[in-house]
């Protein structure tokens, strides 16, 4: 073989190189930021949990056993206003614990719709 062919191969061997390396730098990205973001997932689940229950301890409820309990268990309530606060903290408390999950599934969705617009992009 000649020379030009011989750095034209050697080149060729390169890029493919190359091209592996950047994939697994990418699936690697992928998979460290799908575990920081179950993470901070859960970090923001044990927050929700713990601030629940100290609003609940706060109007007299006692908190749950942990955070996927569920709604923290409530005392006979001795008047009407705290009756009506103590069920503003549980329907919140309710609400937090939903939000994360509705945002969980709404990021999936978009990344569904973007992994399948570059499914049937030419290269």
């Amino acid at each position: 073989m000649g020379r030009l062919t011989e750095d034209m191969t050697r080149l060729v061997g390169e890029i493919h190189v190359a091209r592996d390396g950047r994939g697994r730098l990418m699936r690697d990205l992928k998979h460290a930021t799908v575990e920081m973001r179950r993470a901070v997932a859960h970090l923001r689940r044990s927050f929700a949990a713990d601030l629940a229950g100290a609003r609940a301890a706060w109007v007299g409820a006692t908190a749950p056993v942990s955070p996927r309990a569920g709604v923290p268990e409530t005392r006979a309530p001795r008047g009407r206003g705290v009756e009506a606060e103590r069920g503003e903290v549980l329907r919140e408390a309710a609400e937090q614990r939903r939000r994360p999950e509705a945002e969980r599934r709404a990021r999936d969705e978009a990344q569904m719709a973007r992994k399948a617009a570059r499914r049937h992009r030419p290269r």
